[in-house]
């Protein structure tokens, strides 16, 4: 009876399938508790019985352990995926023009310098996609916040100059946006999209070394417009 009970005692518990090893063990002590009974005539429970707790409970501990840690790795992983954001690669092609890629589905953005930087001015300069970027970003922003208070701004336009210091090396001063809204809007919808901006992560990412001024204008509806020129 002893062998055998030291037979169960080295079972190896590699944690991949703990659940089911515990199961086999116990019906094994089983088994060999109901033969030491049978020999000695004693009533089931007695003395012979292994001390289940002792055999499965590392066993168990170690399966909650590998699974805490299996579930705090997950969480790790996932918490870099969502602070990591895009990535993309740009590959230079020679005579101040570049070709950008996005890894995640391989979409092309071609950049070349501008006229006045010796290129040819024919796609974006980096600076013209930092404009559209931030307008972008803005105005995305804008209208997903405007939608949580239920409202939008579909067939809104942004307009973006960025304000450049030459003094010494070239920088980015200042950015000056514009939100042309497509109709009127009440005084507590435009004061919903004037903070909306400071969650637009460009925005946010630029201050407070950039300056950026955000002002809203209505659209003038192209009647209003005629007459204003004095149209018929």
């Amino acid at each position: 009876m002893r062998e055998k009970n030291n037979e169960i005692n080295s079972v190896e518990l590699n944690g991949t399938d703990v659940a089911n090893e515990c199961g086999s063990m116990m019906a094994k002590m089983k088994e060999l508790c109901c033969e030491g009974h049978a020999e000695k005539a004693e009533a089931p429970g007695g003395p012979c019985c292994p001390d289940i707790a002792d055999i499965c409970g590392p066993a168990i501990s170690k399966m909650m352990n590998a699974k805490r840690a299996t579930q705090a790795e997950a969480a790790r992983t996932r918490k870099e995926g969502e602070n990591s954001g895009p990535k993309a690669i740009l590959t230079y092609e020679g005579g101040l023009h570049a070709v950008g890629r996005r890894l995640s589905d391989k979409l092309c953005v071609i950049l070349d310098a501008a006229t006045g930087c010796g290129g040819s001015g024919a796609s974006f300069s980096p600076l013209d996609l930092l404009a559209v970027s931030y307008g972008g970003c803005v105005i995305m922003t804008l209208d997903k916040i405007a939608h949580k208070h239920g409202f939008d701004i579909v067939d809104a336009q942004i307009s973006v100059s960025l304000n450049m210091d030459e003094r010494f090396v070239p920088r980015l001063a200042g950015i000056d946006a514009t939100v042309i809204l497509p109709h009127s809007y009440t005084e507590e919808q435009i004061e919903v999209l004037r903070k909306s901006a400071s969650y637009c992560v460009i925005h946010a990412t630029l201050r407070p070394e950039v300056k950026t001024t955000l002002s809203f204008e209505t659209a003038v509806p192209p009647d209003d417009r005629r007459k204003s020129e004095g149209g018929a």
